[in-house]
């Protein structure tokens, strides 16, 4: 896997990679500094970042801690220790020191340090720990000759729920009362220990809120990571997506560089992991009916008035409205835009749609939204198709089971691109191997069907529009119409390309199948007999005259134009003509047929390998449709038996046969085998 330029902790890189892309958020590292500098002739003012999940408050206090290890002007002053983003250790003052000394033993190694956490980890004693482990820290700020900045995260919850009562007035206390003392903290939201004039931490911060990036922000934050350059008329799409939400924006910006769509899941549902617990607390923090009117806007995904928002949560716009008032004022909802005289309303923090569609809704479709979202707003026309394209070639490299949300991310994007033309590239582009696999959900196989059918009608009435004789673009679209139905309008094209080339025996077979279609016997006879008086050597003429005339129960006369077909099939030069011809025989249920013709191409395989993959198709489904053992007898009659081993050892495990090749032939056998179990598979739907 390639490394990605920014992981989810900061705390797992280094100063140099930590200040490289560092790139947003400057405007308060420079004020941060500023209260650094001022803090070094006074009493310190401490410093609170308020900001949702993602938001990049770790990234920010790593940046200062980086800052102050390598300016000079700084590190002569003051030395800073980094908590971890939890300290679920901590419950008391004394608790919290002793958290401080752990990490300076951490940081600078030294057994004398490390020796003296381990030895206050016994003292049961709240008071004695809090005044020893403060000892200890303030003997090391002396040693230093520095002021310590502690930097420590998720502040809401240590300081609003681990700390009791009391306690929080202990610890301001002794940040109040000590100058070699300053606390950088973290929070995700502002909570009520600091908003409420009663409890301890009132005015005690000075607070910096992480604001979503705006769109100069996304810009600079995506050129560093991907190092390419974006428009802002590219980037805002993508502002709107992610709702200025560094963190998903730079799992985005990984994967329009080098990441894999798989990768992208799995970073995807590793961040949501990782956020499950936050995620879950904040929703059980919200009242019954709050809860239900915020899960209903997450549902939707896209910003959403009030009334769209009530009919999906079934209430009343009224009281949903209201509702989301107080959402708002929480900070849980922000107000996206106006549409006309209606508020717009999203989750303040994007990771919260995301998290509830992966791990709240079942269907593999919702959970690909986002992801969805961003390829069509990031990819355009032609780089939008290489995209999709390496998104299907990527999942057959898969293993089945490892290949759904490849295919409702492929079925998404189809639906959502609106571009005629540019669906019609997406499907025309995608490899047959993608959709042929018998793990392709049948809904999305049904749909890309009638999809293609749309797209190819669409492509050749646009042809025809502009070139009102082309010849092949009639012939094909009257087949199409057919496919779908339409015989009268087909039949009308059909004669008209006749009338541009009357001598064109293609044309008099379209015909034909036409009349077929519409049950005109007489006539659908006479426009096939029409086409082999023009070509006597139609193998496709011949074939489509014995399928009528064994519709009609005129079964002599329809075995002598099968032979015929099948012996003008063996005359043909070219390998593709007779496989063709076979895979017709075959479609049609007529297996004695197709396996006489089998026997043509496998004589072939000698003096033209390309033949071989075609040959295994067949082979393939062919023992599928339950011709196994027929199969197997054409391949060891053959004078190419040895250059089939693989073919034939899949097919004798199939009859539950011990095949007696090396291994290394075995090997391929078993992949044989899988590929006729998977299209049995397909069979039985």
């Amino acid at each position: 896997m390639v490394k990605q330029p920014l992981r989810y902790n900061p705390g797992f890189v280094d100063d140099e990679e930590l200040n490289r892309y560092f790139v947003i958020r400057t405007h308060i590292l420079t004020l941060i500094k500023e209260t650094l500098h001022d803090n070094i002739n006074s009493s310190n003012q401490n410093i609170l970042i308020v900001g949702p999940r993602g938001s990049g408050k770790t990234m920010l206090v790593r940046r200062v801690a980086s800052e102050i290890r390598s300016n000079p002007d700084l590190s002569s002053h003051w030395y800073p220790i980094v908590f971890a983003e939890e300290s679920y250790r901590v419950t008391s003052p004394g608790e919290f020191w002793l958290e401080a000394l752990f990490y300076v033993g951490e940081q600078t190694q030294e057994q004398r340090w490390q020796q003296a956490y381990e030895d206050l980890k016994s003292e049961m004693d709240n008071k004695r720990l809090r005044d020893r482990a403060l000892t200890q820290l303030m003997d090391f700020a002396d040693e230093q000759r520095k002021r310590l900045v502690l930097i420590v995260e998720n502040l809401n919850m240590l300081l609003g729920e681990q700390l009791k009562a009391g306690d929080d007035w202990d610890l301001r206390h002794t940040m109040q009362t000590e100058n070699r003392l300053m606390l950088l903290g973290t929070a995700t939201q502002q909570f009520e220990a600091i908003k409420n004039i009663g409890r301890a931490w009132f005015e005690f911060f000075v607070i910096y809120k992480l604001e979503p990036l705006n769109t100069q922000e996304c810009q600079m934050l995506w050129i560093v990571i991907t190092g390419e350059n974006i428009s802002i008329e590219h980037i805002r799409p993508l502002q709107i997506l992610t709702g200025g939400s560094p963190r998903l924006l730079s799992i985005l910006a990984g994967f329009a560089k080098h990441l894999s769509f798989k990768e992208l899941m799995s970073n995807l549902a590793q961040l949501i992991d990782n956020y499950t617990p936050y995620f879950k607390s904040q929703l059980d923090s919200l009242a019954p009916s709050e809860r239900k009117v915020f899960v209903a806007l997450l549902e939707q995904w896209d910003p959403a008035n009030a009334s769209e928002i009530a009919k999906a949560a079934r209430m009343n716009t009224s009281t949903v409205s209201a509702l989301l008032g107080r959402l708002v004022n929480r900070g849980a909802v922000t107000v996206n835009r106006e549409s006309g005289h209606k508020k717009l309303y999203q989750a303040a923090e994007r990771l919260f749609n995301i998290y509830y569609l992966m791990r709240q809704q079942s269907h593999p479709s919702r959970r690909v939204r986002a992801v969805v979202d961003f390829m069509i707003q990031f990819y355009k026309d032609e780089s939008l198709v290489t995209t999709v394209v390496k998104l299907a070639e990527e999942a057959c490299k898969l293993d089945p089971e490892d290949r759904q949300y490849h295919y409702w991310a492929y079925q998404e994007i189809i639906k959502l691109t609106s571009n005629p033309m540019i669906r019609a590239k997406l499907i025309i582009s995608t490899p047959s191997d993608f959709t042929s696999n018998s793990v392709f959900p049948e809904n999305i196989r049904k749909e890309l069907y009638d999809e293609k059918i749309k797209v190819m009608e669409i492509m050749l009435k646009q042809i025809i529009q502009n070139e009102p004789e082309n010849f092949t673009a009639m012939l094909a679209l009257s087949l199409l119409l057919v496919l779908r139905g339409d015989s009268e309008e087909a039949e009308q094209l059909c004669r008209r390309a006749i009338q541009l080339e009357p001598a064109n025996h293609i044309a008099w077979i379209v015909l034909g199948r036409i009349m077929v279609k519409s049950k005109r016997y007489a006539q659908a006879e006479k426009s096939l007999r029409t086409s082999i008086e023009l070509n006597p050597y139609s193998a496709v003429a011949w074939f489509e005259l014995g399928d009528l005339l064994e519709r009609q129960l005129r079964m002599q006369e329809s075995e002598l134009a099968y032979d015929n077909a099948i012996e003008h099939s063996k005359l043909e030069d070219r390998w593709e003509v007779v496989y063709g011809m076979a895979d017709i025989f075959c479609m049609r249920n007529k297996w004695v047929h197709g396996l006489g013709l089998l026997s043509s191409l496998i004589t072939r395989v000698a003096s033209d390998r390309d033949v071989l993959q075609a040959v295994s198709k067949f082979v393939v489904t062919a023992a599928a449709a339950g011709y196994t053992r027929e199969v197997l007898e054409l391949i060891v009659e053959s004078n190419v038996r040895e250059v089939l081993q693989p073919l034939e050892a899949g097919l004798r495990m199939h009859l539950n046969e011990q095949p007696l090749f090396a291994q290394e032939i075995n090997e391929i056998g078993q992949d044989v085998l899988r590929r006729i179990r998977e299209e049995q598979a397909m069979i039985a739907r």
